[in-house]
């Protein structure tokens, strides 16, 4: 991060390790420097720690509403937001999007890569809540349309 200050994904992974690991004191000296460090895409991670870090009801609801808004804009999720739905415990509503939408970029100007970039391996690590089922494994093994996997 000191070499080459202008680099996104190092910043952004720290961050989210930091706070899967509830180091918030880390955290929150990582958030000092938000300010001088280009997030770009990974700006959604922010929602992510916040909610992470004070999961009341509301900032749930905000997660999921917008995460869903998302979809229905787009009608793809990539990995990282499914990934945050699921440790969030919003496990039912990444189930339900992981049923209905496309897994990945859609070759538009807005796609996002996120921290994960497309590794859908992710969703089948040891410490992912309840997302490594037969449907997604499915949906992986043949490109990532999960429409149409049951």
């Amino acid at each position: 991060m000191s070499r080459i200050p202008d680099m996104s994904f190092p910043f952004a992974n720290l961050l989210r390790a930091r706070a899967l690991l509830g180091d918030w004191q880390g955290v929150d000296r990582l958030l000092a420097l938000t300010p001088t460090r280009p997030l770009r895409e990974f700006e959604d991670g922010l929602h992510f720690i916040r909610t992470k870090r004070d999961p009341t009801p509301a900032n749930l609801e905000s997660w999921r509403s917008a995460f869903e808004m998302r979809v229905r804009e787009t009608g793809c999720v990539d990995v990282s937001r499914l990934v945050y739905t699921a440790h969030l415990g919003l496990v039912d509503a990444a189930y339900a999007v992981a049923l209905s939408a496309w897994l990945g970029p859609r070759g538009a100007d807005d796609d996002m890569m996120g921290p994960d970039a497309y590794r859908t391996s992710l969703l089948f690590q040891t410490g992912m809540p309840n997302c490594a089922t037969t449907c997604a494994s499915l949906a992986c093994a043949r490109g990532s349309d999960w429409s149409s996997t049951g």
